[in-house]
């Protein structure tokens, strides 16, 4: 019998070119903390082979501290 363990690694890009983005136009100027993560994922539900697997664990991708300074209407 052998067990099979695959890995697949997934890069996750954001705003590569450093665009400006935009809060909420009544944010308050100041550093806000924010997680990304991803959730669980239930693949039991499914009809297809894979729900065999159960529930796939979530898994925390990044946790940073941003600076919010002004807002869209000062462009």
């Amino acid at each position: 019998m052998y067990k099979i363990t695959e890995t697949t690694e997934v890069d996750i890009i954001i705003n590569k070119d450093n665009i400006n983005t935009f809060t909420h136009a009544h944010m308050p100027d100041g550093e806000y903390y924010i997680k990304v993560w991803m959730d669980n994922v239930d693949l039991g539900s499914s009809s297809l082979a894979y729900s065999s697997l159960g529930t796939l664990s979530g898994v925390m991708l990044d946790e940073m501290y941003i600076t919010v300074k002004g807002s869209m209407y000062d462009d």
